[in-house]
């Protein structure tokens, strides 16, 4: 992982699977037909896969945490690159 003081930094895409139904870098991502929706993150996942697992690896996010699921799911379609019902999300931690 790395040294306490030390910094780690992450960041990927997450997807609420319950409402999207397709996905505008499926043609990228896929050399023939593939799936509507290609490989992200389940919204409601990314606090325990994320923020809370660097948390057992002894790290606390810097700043505050501001990714919330329940904008990505909203009905007001959160639009993306990808399509409506995606996201991005980072995280910055530091070793304790």
């Amino acid at each position: 992982m790395t040294k306490p003081g030390g910094l780690v930094y992450l960041t990927s895409e997450c997807c609420d699977y319950d409402r999207a139904t397709s996905d505008e870098w499926r043609s990228a991502a896929y050399c023939g037909d593939g799936p509507e929706i290609s490989a992200a993150w389940p919204v409601d996942d990314v606090h325990e896969l994320f923020y809370e697992y660097v948390r057992t690896l002894g790290c606390a996010p810097r700043g505050p945490v501001l990714f919330d699921p329940d904008l990505v799911s909203r009905d007001e379609r959160y639009q993306t690159f990808r399509g409506p019902f995606f996201s991005g999300f980072s995280l910055l931690a530091e070793k304790q």
